[in-house]
């Protein structure tokens, strides 16, 4: 009894991960500029991840309209640390990880969600 249900479980999750594409859904927030026409912002770790999210969201509004999308401008700005900033905080990452558990691992990379912004001007046409 107690394998079926852990097989229960795992089918479960191996479905859930399945249809989800392991990836979490990155939201986008959107202006109305009139005439079904957007403007939507996104962020995420990486420009490409950012702009892929802008393109499946911004599909998404339009297709609940009845329509598609027509991109007007994608730009991308990034508001995440410099080189020299990230390699800071790998180090000071790694320092504390050794004092508070007495061993090296790797420190933080300094990267976060909001680090890649693509503000996508788009349409929705017929």
């Amino acid at each position: 009894m107690k394998f079926k249900k852990s097989a229960l479980l795992l089918c479960s999750l191996i479905a859930v991960f399945s249809l989800s594409g392991c990836m979490p859904h990155t939201p986008s927030t959107f202006l109305p500029q009139g005439g079904h026409r957007y403007i939507s912002l996104t962020s995420s770790s990486s420009r490409q991840d950012a702009y892929n999210w802008a393109i499946k969201n911004a599909t998404s509004k339009c297709k609940k309209m009845g329509k598609q999308i027509r991109v007007v401008k994608a730009t991308n700005k990034y508001n995440g640390p410099t080189q020299q900033q990230k390699m800071t905080a790998g180090i000071v990452g790694s320092i504390t990880a050794a004092v508070s558990h007495g061993r090296m691992f790797g420190g933080g990379s300094g990267e976060s969600d909001d680090d890649n912004q693509v503000r996508l001007t788009f349409k929705c046409v017929h």
